[in-house]
């Protein structure tokens, strides 16, 4: 079984980190410290690397025709809103988990990725 980063890798390591199965990088307890956060997520950046890499490397690959993207967006929310909209990528994304390979379906990997980049400034946070 490959290494276990936080508490969770479902996969197999092989020579580029080649994911096998739907894996997941869980996040380390809430104890643990910064440093314990920085190796998981290292570890879950230089898988995403490993795959991404293989896939341009492959002779087929059609970034335009498969639909890559790799956007990132900034948004203010409250901790209410950050429930929300967290419950509603869990529905838009956990049905598809389940659903197995067919002569139609490509194989993809979606690595959604949140955290705070800053805090709203005390004089914007609080109206007038």
């Amino acid at each position: 079984m490959g290494p276990r980063i936080g508490r969770v890798w479902d996969h197999e390591v092989v020579d580029r980190l080649e994911v096998q199965s739907a894996w997941s990088i869980a996040l380390p307890e809430s104890s643990l410290l910064p440093e314990a956060h920085r190796e998981s997520f290292a570890a879950a950046m230089a898988a995403l690397m490993a795959e991404f890499t293989a896939y341009l490397d492959r002779p087929d690959a059609d970034p335009a025709a498969d639909m890559v993207g790799y956007r990132q967006h900034t948004v203010w929310l409250t901790a209410a809103e950050l429930d929300g909209l967290i419950e509603d990528l869990r529905r838009a994304i956990l049905p598809r988990l389940a659903q197995e390979p067919t002569a139609e379906r490509a194989r993809y990997l979606l690595s959604p990725i949140l955290f705070p980049i800053e805090k709203a400034p005390v004089n914007e946070a609080e109206p007038g």
